[in-house]
């Protein structure tokens, strides 16, 4: 028998060829380890929630970020987050009051209560005033967490109704939940005018609460 001839009865099975191409072989090992690590990186990703999708990345569940998050400027909307404003009307009336002559007086007035979670208002205030005056001018303006507005002024004769009207936008800040902010509508008289039954003033307006 020849030492290149196969042994009679031998099979295949016995005798495996042996690979041609070593270069070929070890590339397919190498293959073989890259999709295995893929796979195990996808499932280690989609064991913790994460979903990753062509141009997107996906978190399912609850994300805790320790430290500080850049986000560029304008990319999450109004929409996408939790009622970060809240809007708010307020509106009252007095009647038949008598304000005090020489200082500005409030002759109506509102508390707000601020919710809970907001750290500022942007107060918009329309004070108005109508007034039966011993003579002389009359003043009006609104009065937001004790800061006064611009004030309107009338000229008047002895026992002549006039109205005033003043607007005044404020922002608050520093606010806590619970907490009050004070909005008024006052009135300054140079002579007492007494009380009169078609003395009104009003205060009304609105809030926008911000976190």
């Amino acid at each position: 028998m020849s030492e290149w001839s196969v042994p009679s009865g031998a099979t295949p099975q016995d005798y495996p060829r042996q690979p041609r191409d070593g270069v070929q072989a070890l590339v397919q090992r190498v293959q073989d380890n890259a999709r295995e690590m893929r796979e195990r990186f996808n499932n280690l990703l989609k064991n913790a929630g994460i979903r990753v999708e062509p141009d997107l990345v996906r978190f399912v569940g609850a994300v805790r970020i320790e430290g500080t998050l850049d986000l560029p400027a304008g990319i999450i909307g109004n929409e996408s987050l939790t009622s970060p404003v809240e809007v708010g009307d307020f509106d009252h009336t007095e009647t038949g009051f008598d304000p005090v002559a020489g200082a500005w007086a409030t002759v109506s007035s509102v508390t707000l209560t601020v919710p809970a979670g907001f750290t500022q208002a942007v107060v918009t205030a329309i004070a108005y005033a109508g007034i039966t005056s011993a003579g002389g001018d009359i003043h009006c303006r609104a009065l937001v967490a004790g800061v006064g507005g611009p004030a309107d002024t009338r000229s008047t004769s002895s026992s002549q109704w006039r109205p005033v009207l003043s607007m005044f936008s404020h922002r608050v800040t520093g606010l806590t939940g619970g907490g009050t902010v004070a909005v008024a509508c006052q009135a300054y008289v140079a002579t007492d005018v007494g009380a009169d039954a078609a003395n009104t003033a009003t205060i009304s307006g609105t809030v926008q609460w911000l976190r």
